[in-house]
């Protein structure tokens, strides 16, 4: 879930909340400071007699149950591209596509140490090939698609960008449990469209590797861009992870 930083809440800054004891039922209502991808509303909830105990502990509320359908409403919702460009306090970064923000999955241990283990890499050789190497950072596709790799590569010889609207070097994705093939493909597709030359999909679960080349994942094992001097066997950056998350 997509979590607004410092709060633990989702897509929002969350400011007012009241809870309404009385005829029989438990009324949560949660208000927003501004307008944002919660919508411009106060949404409310009506929770049954029967759960008031397994709700209310001490005076504080359980809010799972609303703020995963808030997160249900706010990802199903046309949201303003300004309104994402401004929210740069999601956890993880989620991503927008045509009005729409998707969420991506929190990661997990391997999934971090690979994009650990693929940053060390790039950096050992960030002067001799030019490079900058960062995490999630935003990436422009297209006017109305920002999507969000888990490592990018720039060429540094291009101006720095806050968002990233020059086509990167190379971008990593690192599976997680909870993507989807339909998803992965749309979001490889999105990157090849904007003329990405390298891009790369990183299996934890097997340690295997694919570049995403003539709209199909293809299994490869190495790194070649001869006019930038960069030749390497993927199996280098396997060498970098953490003991215990090595396949």
């Amino acid at each position: 879930m997509a979590m607004r930083k410092g709060l633990g809440m989702p897509l929002g800054v969350l400011r007012h909340t009241a809870i309404h004891l009385g005829q029989g039922q438990i009324r949560l209502v949660v208000s927003s400071t501004r307008c944002g991808p919660i919508l411009c509303r106060t949404p409310s909830m009506q929770l049954s007699e029967t759960s008031i105990d397994d709700r209310v502990t001490r005076g504080r509320v359980d809010y799972n149950v609303f703020m995963n359908q808030t997160l249900k409403d706010a990802v199903s919702t046309q949201v303003p591209l300004e309104v994402y460009l401004r929210s740069s306090g999601y956890e993880p970064d989620a991503e927008y596509v045509d009005g729409k923000i998707e969420e991506r999955p929190m990661g997990e241990f391997d999934h971090a140490a690979w994009q650990l283990a693929i940053i060390k890499w790039f950096l050992r050789h960030e002067e001799e090939w030019n490079i900058d190497v960062l995490p999630e950072l935003r990436v422009q596709a297209a006017p109305t698609r920002f999507r969000v790799p888990d490592v990018t590569v720039l060429d540094r010889s291009l101006p720095v960008e806050q968002i990233i609207t020059h086509p990167p070097i190379a971008v990593f994705e690192v599976l997680s449990p909870e993507d989807t093939l339909s998803r992965l493909k749309r979001k490889l597709e999105d990157y090849r469209t904007m003329g990405i030359p390298h891009i790369w999909v990183i299996d934890p679960e097997d340690g295997s590797f694919s570049r995403y080349e003539d709209s199909q994942l293809n299994r490869r094992e190495f790194f070649s861009d001869p006019a930038r001097g960069i030749n390497f066997d993927m199996n280098v950056i396997k060498g970098l992870l953490t003991r215990s998350s090595r396949s």
